[in-house]
């Protein structure tokens, strides 16, 4: 029942481009089929039907095809794909084989918890879960964990296909969860062991004030700056995340903030303090749709006023979700409030197929 629900889907993807033509054509053919019957039976005084079957088949046809690329009916359809896939949900956690414990904790960016911490504590908590070195994203996999923090390993840095199956896995309808930081701005190639940025080399500029005398007590000053290309760094603003899903994070040093639930969802006990760390602000393009899950509040300086940001949320894509913490995770109540965030997902994508606020 599954793979005929997702073949429902794939066509109505493949067939969207065409709603308005199968629409008319449908139309047509009805009219057609509705004036050869009164033609045949009122003009004619013969049985209408050998010449209405024809038109109307056709017509049955293509107004079939213009319904089934309707957006209600692909999102009962996806939901109900959701549904299923969640009903025994199957969770990897994405590891790396070569290297020993130290080398493995090197990787981690933003958090101090290993594939090994992961897999355990979701154990634990009765999800079911195994870890894989495999990067294909496989499709069977319901949720699929980064445990890298803000590095993702990438078994082609030149020209980045994983990350490309990372998106089609969420596109058709897979869950991958970011587990601290800022997502995707790091990579590093299990086979080659390199690690590199994902975003252009950062832009500026140096250089030194300089005095002159003109004349007499007169000087003169002046500023010089020559442009430098730090190959060590990366712009906060031209992020891998925002230029693929466009998800602005916050930006500076991590800051200790209360949390509190996002609407429909409850994750968290009152006066819960996390650490935020480059979380999701909003999102910029009419692709994804950003799904607050937990929300915190904090001072921007420059203005003296409160913002607000998510350090949990969701990120539709397609028909899945990217999953991004925003969040430094390196103490022990750290771990639970992200495995708790995971539960509920869960439970909401069994028994809703949707995340979304305005779907309930």
């Amino acid at each position: 029942m599954e793979d005929v629900v997702e073949k429902l889907i794939r066509w109505s993807e493949h067939l969207k481009p065409y709603k308005g033509p199968f629409l008319g054509a449908g139309l047509a053919s009805l009219l057609t089929a509705i004036a050869s019957s009164f033609y045949d039976y009122f003009y004619r005084g013969l049985n209408p039907l050998p010449s209405v079957l024809i038109p109307l088949v056709i017509a049955i046809i293509f107004l079939a095809c213009w319904y089934l690329t309707t957006e209600k009916l692909y999102q009962r359809l996806a939901k109900k794909l959701m549904m299923s896939r969640f009903k025994n949900p199957k969770i990897a956690v994405l590891s790396v084989s070569g290297i020993d414990e130290i080398e493995t904790k090197k990787l981690l960016r933003s958090t101090d918890y290993t594939p090994e911490d992961w897999y355990n504590r979701l154990c634990s908590n009765d999800i079911s879960a195994e870890k894989t070195i495999d990067l294909s994203m496989k499709k069977d996999y319901s949720i699929i964990f980064n445990p890298f923090g803000e590095l993702y390993p990438e078994k082609d840095t030149t020209n980045l296909r994983t990350f490309q199956k990372i998106k089609e896995y969420i596109k058709n309808g897979g869950v991958f969860v970011n587990t601290a930081g800022l997502a995707f701005y790091y990579m590093w190639n299990p086979k080659t062991k390199i690690e590199g940025l994902t975003g252009p080399m950062l832009e500026t500029y140096t250089g030194a004030a300089k005095t002159e005398p003109i004349i007499g007590s007169t000087y003169k000053s002046s500023i010089s700056l020559m442009p430098v290309v730090l190959t060590e760094d990366s712009p906060l603003t031209d992020t891998w995340l925002y230029k693929n899903f466009g998800v602005r994070t916050t930006l500076g040093s991590m800051r200790s903030l209360e949390a509190k639930n996002a609407a429909h969802f409850d994750i968290i006990d009152e006066n819960t303090i996390i650490q935020e760390f480059r979380s999701a602000l909003r999102c910029e393009t009419a692709e994804a749709q950003l799904i607050p899950i937990i929300r915190s509040e904090y001072l921007y300086h420059p203005t003296g006023r409160t913002h607000e940001c998510y350090p949990i949320a969701a990120v539709k894509y397609g028909r899945g979700y990217l999953i991004l913490v925003g969040m430094v995770i390196k103490k022990e109540e750290d771990l639970p409030l992200v495995i708790k965030a995971i539960k509920e997902i869960i439970e909401r994508l069994r028994k809703e197929g949707s995340l979304e606020v305005g779907d309930r």
